[in-house]
């Protein structure tokens, strides 16, 4: 159609619900990563609930799924640190020239947020990571 612009893939995503143990923000990594990425990417299931509990989880399982890069693309790893503590993911989405990260958080529903407002939500990006 001349004249709109495509909607972006991020946009099936957005007001999914987050489900404690089922779908939160891994379960949107591995949904994302398969569906849109053709990636298969399953992260463990067994998901360990609070800040200690996720943040050692991802220490523990980072370097199996991920590499750092200083040069996100859309569909890359955003790892994020909220409370003090690496415990969050989000999948980094480049709209236009504005770059995003879709997340799917407690209490709320998957939404994104521009990386430049991160720091407003008490969220600071630990870093970028392209899945292996």
């Amino acid at each position: 159609m001349i004249g709109k612009t495509a909607a972006h893939w991020s946009e099936a995503y957005l007001g999914m619900p987050y489900v404690p143990g089922a779908f939160d923000c891994a379960g949107l990594a591995e949904l994302v990563r398969r569906e849109v990425f053709r990636h298969g990417l399953t992260l463990p299931s067994d998901r360990r609930p609070g800040p200690f509990g996720r943040n050692a989880q991802i220490h523990e399982n980072l370097a199996d799924f991920a590499i750092r890069t200083e040069t996100p693309q859309d569909g890359d790893g955003v790892l994020i640190i909220a409370r003090g503590r690496l415990q969050h993911i989000a999948i980094y989405c480049l709209i236009g020239a504005e770059p995003w990260a879709l997340h799917n958080i407690d209490k709320s529903s998957v939404h994104r947020i521009r990386v430049r407002e991160l720091e407003k939500w008490n969220y600071r990006i630990e870093g970028y990571y392209r899945w292996i």
